[in-house]
């Protein structure tokens, strides 16, 4: 992938409007403004998250610096380290959106979709991440091959397995 990721082409991603005129259709006028209401804010939470990693992805890193574990190839330490931004940010996500619903006295599982899409959409721009400039770390760019597909695969699965445990919450 030779183009670079910017928050515009991320938010592209899904159609949040169509997502939230679905969901109103089953719902009363006030649910309907109430699930609008939180979709906003989970976007707004989302755009910062993304626009943060952003500025810290485009930095230029220094020659100076030692890799933390010289025996991970480059890419696969990348993809790690995009694990831990993961690990924090998707319960962050996780409790903006437990905090609109409580403030709007909702329950949780009212509306699980508005958290899932969001952060559906936060590990695929993770994975973009890591193609994008964990491969530029690993000697260049180039094509993911088939280890860096594995490790890509394992980066989804520990994501979703984080996104699972988070809406855990959401139905206890």
């Amino acid at each position: 992938m030779s183009e670079q990721i910017n928050i515009l082409d991320f938010m592209k991603y899904r159609d949040a409007a169509a997502e939230v005129n679905i969901l109103c259709a089953e719902l009363t006028a006030e649910e309907c403004d109430i699930a609008t209401r939180i979709a906003r804010h989970l976007d707004k939470t989302l755009e910062e998250m993304v626009m943060e990693l952003e500025n810290v992805a485009s930095c230029q890193q220094s020659d100076q610096l030692e890799p933390a574990n010289d025996t991970i190839p480059p890419f696969f330490a990348f993809c790690v380290g995009l694990e831990t931004i993961g690990d924090n940010l998707i319960p962050h996500l996780a409790s903006v959106y437990k905090s609109a619903c409580e403030n709007h006295n909702i329950h949780l599982g009212k509306f699980p979709g508005l958290f899932e899409s969001r952060a559906e959409a936060f590990i695929q721009y993770l994975k973009q991440i890591a193609c994008v400039h964990g491969l530029a770390f690993d000697g260049g760019v180039r094509e993911a091959g088939p280890a860096e597909q594995l490790a890509l695969s394992g980066l989804e699965v520990h994501l979703r397995g984080r996104m699972a445990q988070a809406k855990e919450a959401f139905t206890a």
